[in-house]
């Protein structure tokens, strides 16, 4: 099983099982909408979109990324810019992880290149935008790369679509984590 569908089905074991009530509460949307999202991800996963030899695009990565940019937009539009630049600062961990390493050591090292971010994102949906934007930057860049090179190939490919996953799985409980932090109202005084 690809680590990017595990990551899924561990979000929504925690959905179902109320684990999730401050990423909830602060994208705003039901149980249902989460579901569906985190449900079609990887399915879409399958479809994958040939424009050219030179450009391929998975459907899955697009639509996580489509998904997470219209909740972050719902809740605060000003911010989705700032989060976006930060998402392509951090592509260039997550572009070298996937030189360097290869299969699910690169999925997991690309992954954790949203965990410096969410101190300074503090809305957790900023912070799930920009877990699924890191790969799309990764990608540009390996395009970018390639073409200086000589041959450019811009991929989005299901290894995209996992980082993307696991990005979100590690944002979403790097939110639920802050919300036992906290200390209780009684405690504060």
């Amino acid at each position: 099983m690809p680590l990017g569908t595990m990551s899924a089905v561990m979000l929504i074991i925690a959905l179902l099982f109320g684990l999730m009530p401050e990423t909830q509460e602060k994208l705003g949307v039901g149980k249902f909408p989460i579901l569906a999202v985190l449900i079609l991800a990887p399915v879409l996963r399958m479809a994958q979109i040939e424009l050219t030899p030179e450009a391929e695009l998975n459907a899955g990565c697009l639509f996580l990324a489509a998904a997470a940019g219209f909740a972050a937009a719902r809740i605060d539009r000003r911010r989705i810019l700032p989060a976006a630049a930060l998402a392509a600062a951090a592509a260039l961990p997550a572009f070298a992880a996937g030189a360097f390493l290869r299969g699910d050591a690169a999925v997991l090292a690309a992954s954790l290149a949203v965990l410096p971010l969410l101190p300074i994102l503090r809305s957790p949906p900023d912070s799930l935008f920009a877990a699924a934007l890191i790969p799309l930057f990764a990608a540009l860049l390996r395009w970018a790369f390639g073409a200086l090179s000589g041959y450019g190939a811009m991929e989005l490919t299901g290894a995209e679509l996992d980082v993307q996953l696991t990005g979100v799985l590690f944002a979403v409980f790097a939110i639920e984590l802050r919300r036992f932090n906290r200390k209780p109202a009684s405690r504060r005084a």
